[in-house]
């Protein structure tokens, strides 16, 4: 089975300081139609958000969507999968914001998961909760029965570097190769970085059955006013 996987950051985040609440976003029309162009069988999206998505899902009506908004603020990921494929959710929570689906094509299969770890000031204590969230992930995967075609991909936003004496040595790029590597996934490597030009912190990870032939970090929004709701990140293209 040939997919291909579109990794989207959506910007989808309340603003608590200035007292906004879902009512007042709503999904950009203009990101779903970019979505939509990449010709993708999987969208896979971060940042997601519970609010009004008629115009965005415009698009996207050749997609069966799976969504895990789950948190104090309706927030988390969704995953969008060509009605050419089935679909079904096996599970889901919120910290961090994560969704497990599978996808099948007549006798193929893919376990795919989506995650994003949540951050707060960069404090050595949140750079230890970002740990926990990871964690929390790894011992799901760990735990499972059905391992086979296992995809990983999301923003996990964990630190550039491994540097004692920093909040950054509690969770970093170095950490994530490892605890990996544990649960017998690779992580694949990307050329460039996802965000603000120097951060590589969205991924694709995947078991030894699953073969990644392309993968590359693309700007489908450099053009765009980088407002909430307009993707911020590059996106993971993957075949």
């Amino acid at each position: 089975m040939n997919l291909k996987i579109l990794e989207t950051s959506l910007n989808l985040r309340i603003e608590t300081k200035l007292g906004k609440t879902i009512k007042d976003y709503k999904h950009c029309e203009e990101v779903g139609k970019i979505q939509y162009e990449q010709c993708a069988d999987i969208i896979a999206n971060v940042e997601d958000m519970n609010c009004d998505a008629t115009d965005y899902k415009r698009y996207l009506k050749e997609y069966n969507a799976i969504e895990a908004l789950e948190d104090y603020q309706e927030r988390g990921v969704s995953c969008y999968v060509k009605n050419t494929l089935a679909v079904e959710k096996i599970s889901s929570f919120s910290k961090p914001h994560f969704l497990h689906v599978k996808i099948t094509r007549e006798d193929k299969k893919i376990n795919l998961i989506i995650f994003r770890v949540l951050v707060s000031d960069s404090s050595i204590e949140d750079f230890k909760d970002r740990k926990k969230q990871f964690d929390k992930v790894i011992k799901y995967v760990d735990d499972l029965e059905d391992k086979d075609n296992l995809i990983l991909t999301g923003d996990w936003n964990h630190g550039v570097i491994n540097e004692k004496e920093c909040s950054r040595y509690y969770f970093n790029y170095q950490y994530i190769v490892r605890s990996l590597e544990a649960i017998d996934l690779t992580l694949i490597p990307i050329d460039g970085f996802s965000y603000k030009n120097y951060m590589k912190i969205d991924h694709l990870a995947v078991s030894s059955s699953i073969a990644v032939e392309k993968a590359d970090y693309v700007d489908l929004y450099k053009d765009k006013y980088a407002q909430i709701g307009i993707p911020d990140h590059s996106c993971i293209c993957a075949e």
